[in-house]
């Protein structure tokens, strides 16, 4: 399990922002496709703190 300070759950927080913002804005798809792996990857090490963003990422990518 990987060590959470305050730094790293910053920039996870960012990150999952980041992706739910480009699949909002309708930015490439591939792009958009290439964020979900990785967000993907995030929640497969810490899912406690991805969790609370996959709802509404998700509900974004499927108006896409």
């Amino acid at each position: 399990s990987a060590n959470i300070t305050k730094g790293n759950l910053d920039v996870t927080t960012n990150a999952c922002e980041a992706i739910g913002e480009l699949a909002v804005k309708g930015v490439n798809n591939a792009l958009v496709e290439n964020s979900a792996i990785t967000l993907g990857r995030l929640a497969l090490i810490r899912p406690d703190l991805v969790a609370p963003y996959m709802k509404p990422w998700s509900m974004a990518l499927s108006m896409k």
